[in-house]
């Protein structure tokens, strides 16, 4: 073999090095459609890297926020734990939000972050307990809900998920609550 085909040859396996580089989509995109995994109230479910539990589920009209003044509506109030297994799952959780009657409501941010769970650090190895706030508009009728959980949040470009949790809720049988208190998110050992 000579030198010149030697050469084409190269370039020819750096040409399709290069096209499977381009076309082998990136780990980190998003998926288009995370796997459901159902969720029960107090038992732990494996997501995205992480193991979460839905610890209690509260309706009230006003909620407390630690050190803060009282904040009226009509709020539902998730406490939760989470224990990152991923060292990359280091940024808050992601993928947040509860759908009510065709309607998706997001976590409030009427309060700081780093009072709400979802603003806090996940620190891997460690279990980190709190509460996701969600401002339900008065008017809503309250039904059937479901709370979505994952690391995916499609605001932000670059977070994946390739699960998500489901947690089904009649937030219709909840006895309502007023001025509902709430701590910062607390970490501990699992």
């Amino acid at each position: 073999m000579n030198a010149a085909v030697r050469w084409a040859l190269g370039v020819g396996l750096a040409v399709i090095a290069w096209a499977v580089i381009t076309i082998t989509p990136d780990h980190r995109e998003h998926t288009a459609d995370p796997i459901p995994v159902h969720a029960v109230l107090g038992q732990t479910v494996d997501v995205s890297g992480m193991s979460l539990t839905v610890t209690d589920v509260h309706l009230s009209d006003g909620v407390i926020p630690p050190n803060g003044r009282v904040i009226a509506g009509c709020w539902v109030v998730v406490d939760l734990s989470i224990l990152s297994r991923d060292s990359d799952l280091a940024a808050p959780l992601g993928g947040v939000a509860l759908t009510l009657n065709d309607t998706v409501v997001t976590s409030s941010d009427l309060t700081y972050g780093q009072v709400r769970l979802d603003g806090a650090q996940l620190r891997t190895g460690l279990v980190v307990s709190g509460s996701v706030l969600f401002q339900i508009p008065q008017e809503a009728p309250l039904g059937e809900a479901t709370l979505l959980l994952s690391r995916r949040d499609d605001r932000a470009p670059g977070v994946w998920s390739d699960d998500q949790a489901q947690l089904t809720i009649d937030l219709g049988t909840l006895p309502r609550e007023s001025d509902l208190a709430f701590d910062a998110p607390t970490v501990r050992a699992p």
